[in-house]
């Protein structure tokens, strides 16, 4: 909106000003934000105390440079890298036209390996919070 730069009513100018103001801030309360769902570089969470627990969804915030999410139920969970788990080495060869004691042997020492991996990855993840134990 131009204005007449050699107006009078100074007081008139004001008012519609004012209005105007008052607009935008009502506009800026009632508009959404915009959602995070890409970012141009890395996103950077400063420490901060535990917030407020979130009426829904939950709230990403750092303590000490660890990450932590409070849920609406007021769960804190610190997120974590879990132990590494490093791949099994599997020998299943071909089955025998008859079996013996050492192929017998043989695949029984695979599974209990790949057990033993797995048990390993499970608590490796339970651990870290990313599964619960059930």
């Amino acid at each position: 909106m131009r204005y007449d730069e050699f107006g009078t009513d100074q007081t008139r100018i004001i008012r519609d000003l004012e209005r105007r103001i008052e607009v935008l801030e009502a506009q800026a309360r009632t508009r959404p934000g915009a959602p995070v769902t890409q970012a141009s570089g890395p996103l950077f969470l400063p420490n901060s105390s535990t917030p407020a627990t979130p009426s829904g969804g939950c709230a990403i915030y750092a303590v000490s440079g660890g990450f932590r999410v409070i849920d609406s139920s007021g769960t804190v969970r610190q997120i974590t890298a879990g132990a590494a788990v490093s791949n099994p080495t599997l020998v299943m060869g071909d089955a025998p036209g008859s079996y013996t004691t050492g192929y017998a042997n043989t695949q029984s020492a695979a599974i209990n390996e790949l057990n033993n991996r797995l048990t390993a990855l499970l608590t490796s993840l339970r651990n870290a919070g990313v599964i619960s134990t059930v």
